[in-house]
């Protein structure tokens, strides 16, 4: 056998009763394909149960030296390169990735948009977790639809790759930072998640809403850096607006998205981000917080959310004037209907009045002030 289709290719196969197809396997459909065609063609798995064990990988490896060829091991992660290598190799070993391409597309099916993500999944991902991270996708990308003015278009989507391991370790790649999930491959869209991670599936007691809930409200939230990023306002490289700004507005949007679906009340995340800010990220004012500032940079897009003369669209309209190249002040400005130092002046003095009396905070938080 030619050497295997390197990892990350496009994976393109031309099938009888199935047009060419990029669509990734899932990993336990990807190994019943590979044992089902080893099985056929004379080199008995067992079971076909999608567990690339022992005798799967002893197997492949009679395949390849009864047939002469150079192969890599099969493994589990190898499996689809190997499902459809053989099916190219062997017609009569075709109609097992045809079978596995329609069961993708009728799994895919209960995603909405989110079926149009490519999808590089490591074996030991369970499937509930993806289930949970298509869920996730499929909410976030419906909200940004119906309330923001319209989503990343269908060709953007399909040329996206979503990145799912189970390794524990975060984002590994260069300029990951080890992050349990992140939206961008520096240049690229390109989310990740590590559901193994000790920062996935956290524990939520006392907030109101499920672990799963809070796993997909983080999907949720990379998918809104990656929007951002399709309007030009961000990337893993070019990130223009403030930190606070940046994830503040994807803290609030992956929430927005989660309490559209009913999944997370949207009282208790505001109660949640008001109990949490103080403690460490309102300690210093917003236009000089140098960590992650995801709960405050929420109260602080919630306030200007609801004062500006543009709603819920300011977010929108500030990407889209960062894009057409437009300075981080200016966008500011066009969003929100305020100079983005105005807003630093009234932010603090509401800083200043929470961090004596938090529990009263919110109701205390004045109507911004506006430019004439």
């Amino acid at each position: 056998m030619r050497k295997l289709i390197a990892a990350g290719a496009a994976l393109l196969l031309a099938t009888a009763g199935h047009a060419a197809s990029d669509i990734a396997l899932m990993p336990k459909l990807a190994a019943m394909c590979v044992q089902g065609q080893l099985n056929a063609a004379g080199y008995p798995v067992g079971t076909v149960d999608g567990a690339i064990g022992p005798r799967s990988i002893a197997a492949a490896a009679q395949f390849a030296e009864a047939r002469g060829q150079t192969l890599t091991v099969l493994t589990p992660d190898d499996a689809e390169r190997w499902c459809r290598e053989l099916a190219q190799l062997d017609a009569q070993l075709r109609p097992f990735l045809v079978a596995a391409l329609e069961e993708m597309d009728r799994h895919n099916a209960r995603y909405g948009a989110a079926a149009d993500f490519r999808y590089q999944i490591q074996s030991k991902v369970p499937d509930s977790q993806i289930d949970l991270i298509k869920t996730g996708i499929a909410s976030a990308e419906a909200y940004l639809d119906k309330n923001l003015g319209g989503g990343i278009p269908q060709d953007v989507r399909r040329g996206v790759t979503v990145k799912i391991v189970a390794t524990g370790r975060g984002n590994e790649e260069y300029g990951g930072g080890n992050g349990v999930a992140t939206a961008f491959a520096q240049k690229e869209m390109r989310p990740f998640f590590d559901v193994a991670n000790a920062q996935w599936n956290q524990n939520t007691q006392g907030r109101g809403w499920s672990t799963r809930a809070d796993s997909m409200k983080t999907v949720a939230h990379e998918y809104a850096h990656i929007w951002h990023g399709h309007l030009g306002a961000i990337s893993g490289v070019f990130q223009p607006l403030p930190g606070w700004m940046n994830e503040g507005m994807a803290e609030y949007l992956g929430y927005r998205a989660m309490a559209e679906t009913g999944d997370i009340g949207w009282d208790r995340a505001v109660a949640f981000m008001m109990n949490g800010a103080p403690q460490e990220q309102m300690q210093v004012p917003l236009s000089r917080i140098n960590i992650w500032a995801g709960q405050v940079g929420f109260l602080a897009i919630d306030w200007l959310v609801q004062d500006s003369p543009n709603g819920l669209l300011s977010l929108r309209v500030l990407g889209e004037e960062v894009g057409r190249g437009k300075s981080a002040n200016a966008a500011f400005r066009t969003a929100f209907g305020l100079e983005l130092s105005a807003f630093y002046e009234q932010f603090e003095a509401w800083r200043l009045d929470t961090l004596k009396n938090p529990r009263n905070a919110l109701s205390r938080r004045p109507a911004l002030i506006l430019a004439e």
